[in-house]
């Protein structure tokens, strides 16, 4: 089931800092991710097995676009189609709105990720040159609403 996490206290944050860590190995500050959470500026949608949070999607507002923090799945639960389940709720989600683009950087070397996004429509706009500490990130976008 993925839920939506609209309200959030420092324990959440915790939590949701340390899965991307597991995930990513690098994560955002449990009190920057409480705060924009909090504050509306960003959402976070968890996908859980078991009652443990096993995967996420966050994304921030920016103005009339948006962009996607960060998405990921556990290892062991990775090739289950647990990632798509996300981005489908935050497609559905933002559809309601009058935002226009959805924006992503993600490893050039992510081919996984990288079929994922053009699944749902995200094309390559460009690459950010060493954006991570060992390679160049590409970057994507869609528009919403197929405008």
């Amino acid at each position: 089931m993925v839920s939506i996490v609209s309200n959030c206290d420092l324990n959440q944050a915790k939590n949701l800092s340390e899965l991307e860590k597991k995930i990513f190995n690098t994560s955002w500050d449990p009190s920057w991710i409480r705060e924009k959470i909090n504050n509306q500026n960003a959402i976070y949608w968890i996908k859980k097995e078991n009652d443990e949070i096993i995967g996420y999607l966050a994304i921030q507002f920016t103005g009339v676009d948006i962009e996607i923090l960060g998405l990921g799945v556990l290892q062991n639960y990775r090739r289950k189609g647990y990632a798509s389940d996300l981005m489908v709720t935050m497609m559905d989600y933002l559809k309601q709105y009058n935002y226009n683009k959805i924006f992503l950087e993600v490893r050039d070397s992510n081919n996984v990720a990288k079929a994922l996004y053009s699944k749902f429509n995200f094309n390559r706009s460009g690459t950010r040159l060493n954006y991570y500490k060992d390679e160049n990130a590409a970057l994507y976008e869609t528009s919403i609403n197929n405008e």
